[in-house]
């Protein structure tokens, strides 16, 4: 009989030849990345929607930070893709460029299949895992088998090909369980039937029988003597399962896997893979080979096999899968070094008189280095002149920024300045001294130092500056100030015919002051006619200019009353009904919904009533009231949005509504439009076609064009949408951009019914009602909406 490891490898290689398929490529535009772009330097970069500082800022990336690049712009920007697969573009001169052997495919993913074992062999769960071309890690979530622990290793390598082939195929993680589950000290309340089935490595049921549980967690045993003769159980001979109050199980079914015996066959025990070490040209430095057992085994490259001062790029440790018959995964392991680039930099610490203090030379490698300086290689109370802080930065093939800093030091001077304030005839104010230091200093006027009511007649600001030598650029500074005046102004409130309602006198110091009209001067309805706000100026011998303010109000206008449309339609725009509602500009009116306009058993969607007001012109907002109801035959479920597709969009400017027409909302003043730049679009209703822009403040749009603007060579769907009637549980933003930072057009109040149109994901739902008289689609938090 094979013992439990020869048996547990076994298992695993069967289940590997099962379930270890290759996946398919999810999807591909058709574009190819080239390579990587490692953003260079000591501090974030910008990253733009264009290639040129001209477009908008719509992320960052960090020092080091790896980025695929679909290849550069006429610019010479590179292309690179976001991980949110947005695309955007940085500068060639702030990234470092490594081009892939084989361009891949722009979207090419695939997927391995992930297996969580027992340490018998037993199945707890198979999961599928996105890899994409390249080199992939795949790591244990032991979130997919609670009450388990993790007894392998954590994190696994998979290498995966242009076309998707994966090596290795399969990932096995090994778990034990976590506790063990004491003995119940009550008697259960209730028990159910709870199925267990033996199993083969192939799925096929050997035998079954079903267990009488308790309420509760408990730990249910194989039992051999169900299986056939020959049979044994070779996987977990136990599980723990937990039965809830409401009789539900979990799991719902007992698995265990037996298997037939047979002769053991001896397993080799150890294995060797080869190891080679190579530079960057792809020259062999050294081979050598490493042992490795049935499983995985983690391969590190020893830095004594490569000559002193090599450093390496590549990953540091390898995973390699050995099966039982000695083939590995990968076949080979390949490490990858660097001959050591370093740099001379001076340091240099100078006086100011440029005479040497202290100069040293250190040695740098390539990336930004901070030189800070060090004021012990200065004479004690020596005071640094300039920046402490100066990067350079090293690049690959060994060439520097600047191969010389300097950092100048000088003793500290200062000197004492007086600063006078005066009137315009010449008497003194007041006068203070100021010790300053070498160096430019602002001198700044303090009208504190004067009496109330003074006006400086100079310059608020003065610039002085030490000399090294502690001399000044000038020795005084005076600031003059003119003595207080004032004038008195009359203010007159009159109507169109110089009719006088109020008039009072208004006293106002030297320089300029506004005078602004108070409405509650004139009869209750006046309008004014006249400018709201006048500056009077009072010169420095008190004279006001104007000398007079008047106010001019003209009485109310009469009441414009104007006939509003209101039409009620179907869920298909087709008139149910329409009649006009008389308005006053006196008064804004509500206008609500007569269900009786519709068929009977129709559903209102959107807000029941929409209040319109009317201007003193005659304008009325809304120009026309829509309320729209729905036939409940035609309502259907509401489905998730279909996955969305990008593409580059160069034509002329297009219109973007919220719903599919001119009739609906339209954003931004209803100036809302798309020019160019990546889009996303889910799909087409009609003529027109579901998109999302980004904005040029960093913010996104969710919306319509028209269907004409898409490329010719654009397959999209159409687009099913649901007509449920939801109801808005608790007050609801609504908004165009569930994608970045979600902002509110409008709120829904709690109660509201609107129509369910579709879902985004887990977390929005897209609706449609209507705003100020108009329909409108947006997207609202699904945890804000209930369903009947």
């Amino acid at each position: 009989m094979k013992n439990p490891r020869q048996k547990l490898l076994s298992l695993m290689l069967a289940l590997m030849m099962l379930l270890g398929i290759m996946a398919v490529p999810a999807h591909a535009d058709g574009m190819m990345i080239v390579g990587e772009v490692t953003i260079l330097g000591s501090g974030s970069v910008n990253l733009r929607s264009g290639g040129s500082t001209d477009y908008p800022i719509i992320g960052r990336g960090n020092s080091g930070e790896v980025f695929k690049t679909t290849g550069q712009v006429e610019s010479g920007w590179y292309e690179i893709i976001l991980p949110d697969e947005r695309f955007a573009y940085v500068s060639n001169k702030l990234v470092y460029f490594y081009a892939y052997p084989n361009p891949i495919p722009i979207g090419a993913q695939f997927t391995v299949p992930v297996h969580y074992m027992t340490t018998q062999g037993q199945t707890l769960k198979t999961v599928n895992v996105r890899v994409s071309p390249g080199q992939n890690i795949i790591t244990a979530d032991d979130s997919q088998v609670p009450g388990y622990r993790l007894v392998s290793t954590r994190s696994i390598y998979v290498q995966v090909d242009n076309t998707g082939r994966a090596v290795p195929n399969g990932v096995i993680f090994s778990y034990e369980l976590a506790y063990a589950q004491p003995t119940p000290t009550q008697a259960p309340a209730q028990q159910v039937y709870f199925p267990v089935y033996y199993k083969d490595i192939y799925n096929q049921v050997i035998a079954s029988e079903y267990r009488l549980l308790n309420v509760g967690t408990q730990l249910v045993k194989a039992d051999a003597s169900k299986l056939p003769q020959g049979y044994y159980v070779s996987g977990a001979s136990d599980m723990v399962v937990v039965v809830n109050s409401d009789r539900t199980t979990a799991p719902r079914e007992a698995n265990f896997v037996v298997s037939r015996l047979q002769s053991a066959t001896p397993t080799p025990s150890l294995f060797y893979v080869p190891v080679s070490y190579r530079d960057e040209a792809g020259n062999v430095l050294r081979t050598t080979q490493a042992a490795v057992q049935p499983g995985y085994t983690t391969v590190t490259a020893d830095d004594n096999m490569v000559p002193s001062g090599m450093e390496l790029t590549s990953a540091r440790s390898i995973v390699v899968y050995a099966s039982s018959q000695g083939v590995t995964f990968p076949s080979t392991v390949i490490f990858t070094y660097r001959a050591a680039v370093k740099a001379n930099i001076q340091i240099l610490y100078r006086d100011a008189a440029n005479n040497p203090l202290f100069n040293e030379t250190r040695q740098l490698a390539p990336g930004t280095h901070t030189i800070t300086a060090d004021d012990s290689r200065a004479p004690s109370g020596y005071q640094l002149q300039g920046n402490r802080s100066v990067q350079v930065t090293v690049y690959a093939n060994g060439t520097v920024s600047q191969n010389q800093v300097i950092f100048t030091y000088a003793m500290p001077v200062s000197a004492q300045l007086t600063i006078e304030y005066r009137d315009t005839d010449g008497k003194t104010l007041h006068t203070e001294t100021r010790a300053l230091g070498q160096g430019t200093h602002t001198i700044t006027a303090n009208d504190g130092r004067v009496g109330s009511g003074y006006t400086l007649q100079n310059a608020r600001n003065v610039n002085v500056t030490v000399y090294q030598n502690g001399m000044l650029s000038q020795d005084r500074v005076v600031f003059l100030y003119a003595k207080p005046v004032s004038a008195n102004v009359t203010v007159i409130y009159q109507d169109n015919a110089n009719k006088e309602f109020f008039r009072h006198t208004v006293t106002f110091s030297q320089g300029t002051s506004t005078v602004t009209a108070n409405d509650g001067r004139a009869p209750s309805g006046y309008v004014l006619q006249s400018a709201r706000n006048v500056q009077v100026n009072v010169s420095s011998a008190g004279v006001a200019n104007p000398a007079q303010v008047v106010f001019t109000y003209a009485p109310p206008a009469p009441p414009v009353t104007v006939n509003v449309p209101v039409v009620y339609k179907d869920q298909d725009g087709a008139i149910l009904h329409s009649t006009t509602v008389s308005v006053s500009s006196a008064a804004p009116q509500k206008i609500t919904a007569d269900r009786s306009k519709a068929p009977s058993g129709y559903v209102l969607s959107g807000s029941s009533t929409v209040t319109v007001t009317v201007s003193s012109s005659g304008v009325a907002s809304p120009n026309e009231v829509v309320f729209v109801f729905r036939d409940p035959a035609t309502i259907t479920e509401a489905q998730m949005l279909p996955n969305y597709q990008t593409f580059s969009f160069r034509g002329s400017s297009q219109a973007v509504y919220s719903g599919p027409g001119t009739d609906y909302y339209r954003a931004s003043n209803g100036k809302a439009a798309v020019s160019g730049g990546r889009l996303r679009v889910w799909g087409t209703q009609g003529d027109w076609a579901l998109i999302g822009y980004g904005l040029s403040n960093n913010l996104y749009r969710i919306g319509y064009i028209s269907k004409s603007a898409l490329p010719g060579d654009l397959s999209v769907p159409e687009i099913y949408f649901g007509s449920q009637t939801a109801t808005i549980t608790k007050n609801a933003p609504v908004n165009d951009d569930p994608i970045i930072q979600p902002q509110k057009i409008f709120e829904l109040s709690a109660g509201t019914n609107v129509t369910l149109l579709a879902y985004l994901d887990d977390r929005w739902a897209y609706i449609e009602t209507t705003y100020n008289g108009q329909p409108i689609r947006g997207f609202v938090r699904r945890s804000n909406i209930s369903i009947p």
